[in-house]
């Protein structure tokens, strides 16, 4: 009789734990979505799309030669020659399903 209250209270620790495991999984799932939620939030709202924009400006002023020197036209024409090549657009497209894959 004692053996089979201990298997019951085994069997149900073993419920429990597994029940436990599969809700922290969940649980740092939803976390991650939650921080991605976040992110796209932060696009959103004024200051997070001017600190976004901002850094993009950053960073091709890095590669630009004379930037001051560019017209807006100008601009548009050097990136849309520079990010349509085939294997520049392939190697955006890994990163995006890359960053996608992170934020699922």
């Amino acid at each position: 009789m004692m053996t089979e209250h201990m298997n019951s209270l085994n069997s149900e620790l073993e419920k429990l734990s597994s029940e436990k495991e599969r809700n922290e999984k969940l649980l740092r799932m939803n976390k991650d979505k939650l921080k991605t939620l976040e992110k796209k939030q932060e696009l959103l709202t004024k200051s997070g799309r001017n600190k976004f924009i901002f850094s993009l400006g950053l960073i091709a002023e890095k590669y630009l030669i004379e930037p001051e020197y560019l017209s807006d036209n100008d601009l548009n024409y050097i990136l849309g020659v520079a990010l349509t090549q085939p294997n520049i657009v392939g190697l955006m497209t890994k990163f995006v399903m890359q960053n996608k894959a992170e934020d699922i």
